[in-house]
């Protein structure tokens, strides 16, 4: 992502999500409390030359996330988390929160993070009941002076990776009120992306998905398995349900 509306030697910033991961071998969930991963972003001003590390995200366990530039500057940031667990030997019973994605903003640009919040209405993706995770999508629509914000997951809670949805919100990622089913019940991974203005693609929000995951065991592919695309606009989206988290603003209309 580039910065828009930094200032001064900020404009222009190529920022992008990551992860700080010390060395171990386990998977995220299962790593002991020194060795959590967490999420972080890598950022430039010389267009690539030279890279720096942002500071860590608040909370660890947390890792393929996503961020997008708001209108004044800040950067809203939503990761998943893995605090639940992947090796079934360590099974335990998973809090509510545990299934839920976080939120961060940075105030300087993507330096640091700060204000971490649990969502209550973005769910993170499903994990087999396991409460992993899932890498969701992000993107801010290109509307002049509005944070409005698309989010897609599988809304899953504990369950199996199905029932692909965005979510969309118009204060930068402080309330979600609406969501729309795009894909059932097959979905996993996910990425947005928007219309350019001017372009024929105005207005439209296109989503990558895969269409099923690999089986989490064998680490293969089931033989229909596909990549696929979808497209529709904010029109379609508020046609959706309510979530109850805040409100669909009346500037729609």
């Amino acid at each position: 992502m580039v910065l828009h509306s930094g200032m001064g030697e900020k404009k222009g910033r190529l920022i992008v999500s990551s992860t700080f991961r010390p060395n171990a071998p386990e998977h995220p969930s299962d790593r002991s409390p020194l060795k959590a991963i967490y999420s972080c972003a890598v950022y430039s001003d010389d267009g690539g030359v030279s890279w720096q590390i942002s500071d860590l995200f608040p909370e660890g366990y947390t890792e393929e996330a996503a961020l997008a530039e708001l209108s004044d500057g800040r950067i809203y940031y939503n990761s998943r988390s893995c605090s639940g667990y992947y090796d079934e030997s360590l099974a335990r019973e998973l809090k509510p929160e545990e299934v839920m994605r976080r939120e961060a903003w940075s105030y300087d640009y993507g330096h640091t993070w700060e204000d971490l919040n649990i969502s209550t209405v973005l769910p993170d993706g499903g994990g087999a009941d396991r409460g992993y995770g899932l890498k969701g999508g992000l993107v801010r629509l290109p509307i002049k002076n509005h944070d409005i914000l698309i989010f897609s997951n599988t809304d899953a809670g504990l369950g199996p990776r199905e029932d692909l949805t965005v979510w969309a919100s118009f204060d930068g990622g402080e309330t979600w009120p609406i969501k729309r089913l795009v894909n059932e019940p097959r979905g996993a991974y996910s990425s947005l992306g928007a219309g350019r203005p001017g372009t024929p693609s105005e207005g439209m929000v296109y989503m990558l998905f895969e269409d099923r995951f690999a089986d989490m065991r064998s680490k293969t592919l089931p033989p229909d398995a596909t990549m696929q695309v979808a497209r529709f606009n904010l029109s379609w989206i508020l046609e959706g349900e309510l979530t109850g988290n805040g409100n669909v603003p009346d500037w729609l209309n």
